[in-house]
């Protein structure tokens, strides 16, 4: 295994690890507001990495919107292409609980 595919899959492992720990972290809240939104946010990614490793083991990186965070295809030609995007609303969202947590201690 190469650098760059062994790095691209530590990436994504870490965005997988993110978006799960926001949802989570969502799904217990009872008195969030607009909570189905913000988990359905939590699934996309906008920017990240991806490495074919059949065509050269050349990283790219890429910016959009991917839904959802990881993706994998399989090609019988080009074989297996990954492609993690870091999951930037799942970091918003844990920053907002973060606050509403706190003014929600602050308020009683």
């Amino acid at each position: 295994m190469s650098i760059t595919v062994a790095f691209v899959i530590a990436f994504a492992s870490v965005c997988v690890f993110v978006t799960g720990l926001a949802i989570t972290r969502l799904w217990k809240k009872t008195d969030y507001p607009n909570k189905p939104l913000w988990i359905a946010r939590c699934l996309i990614g906008f920017v990240g990495f991806a490495v074919n490793p059949a065509s050269g083991n050349d990283l790219l990186m890429h910016f959009g919107v991917q839904l959802p965070v990881v993706y994998g295809t399989w090609s019988g030609v080009k074989g297996l292409a990954l492609k993690a995007s870091f999951p930037v609303i799942a970091v918003v969202a844990l920053a907002r609980l973060k606050r509403f947590s706190a003014e929600k201690k602050l308020l009683g």
